[in-house]
C-alpha cells in the first residue's frame, strides 16, 4: 500500500474488454467454469466440517449457504451494472478509492493463490491412495499447472471449451459417488454422527470448511470481458452455479455421513474413496484405484478453474496500475 497510488476514474475499464466475438463465452461455459471452481471443497476439506458433530456442521452450511447468497446476489448487480474485468477488486475501487482497492487486490490474490495450493494438496492425497509414489506426486502437478498456463495462454475460450469438458467429468464422478453412497447408506451412521463431539469449538472449526463447498464461483464476474451477454449471462450462471453448489454440499454431508460415518471421514485424506472402497470390495482393487484417478482428473476442473482466475485477477490489476 503505497502512497502515490494511480487514481485511476471510477469508469475505468479493463483494456480487453473489446475481445472478439469469436472469443465470446455463453451461459453454459459460465455455469462449467464456476461449478468447477466450487467443486474442489466437495472432493476433499469438507469432511472437516464434522468436527462439532453433523448437526452443526448442517447449521455451518445453511449459515455458509446463506453468506454466499447474500454475495452472490451482490456480485450479480454489481457484474451487471458496472461490465469490469476486475471483479471485486474494481467494486471496491468505485466504492472507497485506490488505497482500498489495492488491499483487495492483494486478498484477492491470496486467497487465489492459497486455493490453487490446497488444490494441489488433494490432488496429491488421492494420487496417494491411487498407489503413485510420493516422489511423482509433485512433478505430476506442476506438470499439470505448466499445462493450465499454456492453455491460458493460448486464450480464454480454449480455456473455458476445456472447462466444460472437465465439469462435466466432476459431475459424474459426484454422481457415482452419490448412488455408492445410497447403496452403503446406514442411518445408524447418521443417529452416531449427530453428537456434539467438540462443543461450541467444534462448530466454529467447522463453520471454515463449510464455506469451502462454495468458495470459487464468487470469481466469475472476472470473465465479463468474455462473455456474450454480460447483463443476461452472468447474473444467470452466478446463480445457477449457487443453486448447484448448494445442492451437492447437503447431499454431500448427508449421504457421506450415512454412507461412511463421521469418524471415518474425519480420518481420511481422500473422503470419497471411502464410500467407492466399500462397494468396490477393498482400496486395492481395480476399480478403487480407477476411481481415485478420475477424482484427480475431477479435481482439476478445480485447479484449472482457479488459474484462468488468477491470470484475470493479474491482469486486472497489472491494468490499473497496482502491478508491473
Amino acid at each position: 500500500l503505497t502512497t502515490d497510488l494511480p487514481n485511476y476514474p471510477t469508469n475505468y475499464q479493463s483494456n480487453h474488454l473489446t475481445t472478439s466475438d469469436n472469443e465470446k463465452i455463453g451461459s453454459l461455459t459460465i455455469w462449467s467454469i464456476g461449478v468447477g471452481a466450487a467443486l474442489g471443497g466437495s472432493f476433499f476439506g469438507w469432511q472437516f466440517i464434522l468436527y462439532g458433530g453433523l448437526v452443526y456442521a448442517m447449521i455451518a452450511v445453511v449459515i455458509a449457504a446463506g453468506f454466499y447468497w447474500l454475495y452472490a446476489a451482490t456480485l450479480t448487480e454489481l457484474s451487471a451494472r458496472y461490465k469490469t474485468s476486475g471483479g471485486s477488486f474494481d467494486f471496491v475501487n468505485r466504492a472507497m478509492g485506490p488505497r482500498f482497492a489495492s488491499l483487495m487486490a492483494i486478498l484477492s490474490l491470496l486467497k487465489l493463490i492459497l486455493g490453487n495450493a490446497a488444490n494441489g494438496l488433494s490432488i496429491s492425497s488421492y494420487l496417494k491412495q491411487a498407489g503413485m509414489p510420493s516422489k511423482a506426486q509433485v512433478p505430476c502437478w506442476i506438470i499439470l499447472y505448466a499445462v493450465f498456463t499454456l492453455l491460458d495462454c493460448l486464450g480464454v475460450k480454449q480455456s473455458a471449451n476445456a472447462q466444460i469438458s472437465a465439469t462435466m467429468l466432476c459431475m459424474v464422478i459426484l454422481l457415482i459417488y452419490f448412488g455408492c453412497s445410497l447403496f452403503e447408506f446406514r442411518w445408524s451412521n447418521i443417529t452416531s454422527s449427530l453428537g456434539v463431539s467438540s462443543g461450541l469449538f467444534g462448530f466454529f472449526e467447522g463453520l471454515v470448511f463449510g464455506i469451502a463447498f462454495f468458495d470459487g464461483f464468487e470469481d466469475v464476474p472476472l470473465l465479463v470481458s468474455y462473455t456474450k451477454d454480460p447483463d443476461r449471462q452472468i447474473p444467470q450462471g452466478l446463480f445457477r452455479c449457487y443453486v448447484t453448489v448448494a445442492s451437492i454440499s447437503g447431499c454431500m454431508i448427508l449421504l457421506g455421513v450415512g454412507s461412511s460415518g463421521s469418524n471415518n471421514l474425519l480420518i481420511s485424506e481422500a473422503p470419497l474413496m471411502y464410500a467407492f472402497e466399500k462397494v468396490f470390495k477393498g482400496d486395492d482393487s481395480f476399480l478403487s484405484d480407477f476411481m481415485a484417478y478420475l477424482i484427480v482428473l475431477g479435481l482439476i476442473v478445480n485447479f484449472f478453474a482457479f488459474t484462468l482466475f488468477i491470470s484475470q485477477q493479474l491482469q486486472a490489476v497489472a491494468e490499473a496500475g497496482h502491478l508491473p
